[in-house]
């Protein structure tokens, strides 16, 4: 705790320059704005549980995905317990040295709450709280759109186990949403259609690789949490197949097939470039709690192998756990670069300096800012995004009624692939470019109408 209380404070990081900072300010200014807290893109349910925290900053953020992290280990390793693995602990102590996950929980993204959430329903399975572990899957989809999967998922389970009274508990979550929601939006079924994957016309990819996300799950874990979880989720299939014609248990219908299903449906999403699918390899965060449960029951099954030499097995538990420590430290692609991933990223720090450099010309230089579209501008220059005279596009549609003096800020990545604007579309209009910052990968142009 102490160590990621240091980060946290010490750090000034935000762990994405996009989303995490976009779910920051949403969440912060979401007692100024109270229609932010029915944000479909924030997620409601997020938003409602990260507000109190977001609101004294971002560490604030920060704070709330460390105790989140947090109550996800202590519910990994009283899982392991209840599962009969040895060593219980190793579970949670395999997650915080998963490079991806440790990273990301300084951040102010979605996935480290949603895979709290998902361990804490899986656990309320092994204490026979039926109705609760519905109650909390009902709420994922209000976190991450992946929820869905896991009502479905939850559901069959539900079904195998003959549960048939418990499953209207997965509707509660939307039911709870639509009626909350109906009165501002005039809108019963506002959770289907505002849904941001749904009625977003922004398409990223025409399609990438079928094993991207298995490729890149070796370096979110690193070497030894995936070695182990492949012996792990060999284990459950053989269990299962010894259980055969009975095979759906606890491990294979839920742990294992939380973490196939979210592989294969993110596999299918990117291969044919669907649902605004980017190939964000961060999303295996919601899943990596469960496959680090699955890494110990690997780790009990190497220790099975050495039962019977207790020096040996004293040796490879030192081994692992060491490797594990270590890997993080070793400078590595997938290890943590402990200088510069928790600081600024490239882009924040460009932006920064087009704030000194703005600074210089008129000191007042935030007043005048109108249009934007790179979520960390408003973040570093500290204004609220969402007051109604400031836009959120360099679009030009969005621009053409803005007063004489404003200064749009267009990037090149999310004004071109958000707003679908080119430069060119600014000057065009007539737009003076009064300012160029680039470092050879973004580039940041200053525009004044």
């Amino acid at each position: 705790m102490a160590l990621f209380l240091v980060i946290a404070f010490s750090f000034p990081g935000t762990g994405d320059s996009g989303d995490s900072v976009m779910h920051f300010l949403v969440a912060h200014y979401a007692f100024l704005h109270p229609e932010l807290f029915l944000d479909h893109w924030g997620k409601p349910v997020f938003t409602l549980f990260s507000a109190p925290f977001a609101y004294f900053g971002f560490v604030g953020m920060k704070i709330f995905n460390v105790l989140a992290a947090m109550g996800t280990m202590l519910l990994l390793t009283n899982m392991g317990g209840r599962l009969a693995i040895a060593k219980p602990w190793s579970a949670a102590g395999f997650l915080i040295l998963s490079p991806g996950y440790f990273l990301l929980i300084f951040s102010g993204l979605t996935e480290p709450f949603f895979g709290f959430l998902l361990c804490l329903a899986a656990w309320l399975l092994l204490l026979d709280k039926w109705q609760l572990s519905a109650l909390v899957i009902s709420l994922l989809p209000f976190v991450r759109p992946e929820g869905l999967f896991f009502i479905g998922l939850f559901s069959f389970y539900f079904l195998l186990h003959r549960k048939f009274r418990f499953l209207p508990w997965f509707l509660f979550g939307h039911l709870a949403l639509m009626l909350i929601g109906w009165p501002y939006f005039k809108d019963p079924f506002w959770v289907f259609n505002r849904m941001t994957n749904a009625v977003s016309g922004v398409y990223y990819h025409p399609g990438g690789d079928p094993w991207h996300f298995i490729r890149q799950l070796f370096y979110m874990l690193g070497p030894i949490v995936y070695g182990l979880f492949i012996i792990g989720l060999a284990g459950v299939f053989k269990q299962a197949w010894k259980k055969w014609p009975r095979p759906f248990t606890f491990q294979l219908s839920i742990l294992a097939g939380s973490i196939l299903i979210f592989i294969i449906a993110h596999s299918i999403f990117w291969y044919f470039g669907i649902f605004k699918s980017m190939g964000l390899v961060r999303v295996l965060i919601c899943i990596i709690p469960l496959i680090c449960l699955l890494a110990a029951q690997g780790f009990q099954t190497l220790l099975q192998l050495a039962n019977a030499h207790p020096r040996i097995r004293v040796l490879l538990t030192s081994l692992v756990l060491l490797l594990a420590l270590v890997f993080p430290f070793s400078g590595n692609k997938a290890s943590i670069n402990w200088f510069d991933d928790f600081r600024y990223s490239a882009d924040q720090q460009l932006i920064l300096d087009l704030g000194d450099t703005l600074h210089s010309i008129d000191p007042e230089y935030r007043q005048h800012i109108r249009a934007y579209s790179h979520p960390s501008i408003p973040f570093l220059f500290q204004f609220d995004p969402f007051l109604p005279e400031i836009s959120r596009t360099v679009h030009p549609s969005a621009l053409t009624a803005l007063p004489d003096g404003s200064l749009i800020i267009w990037d090149n990545w999310y004004s071109v692939t958000e707003n679908q604007t080119e430069a060119a579309d600014l000057e065009s209009l007539g737009f003076i470019q009064i300012g160029n910052f680039s470092d050879g990968r973004f580039e940041f142009l200053v525009y004044q109408k």
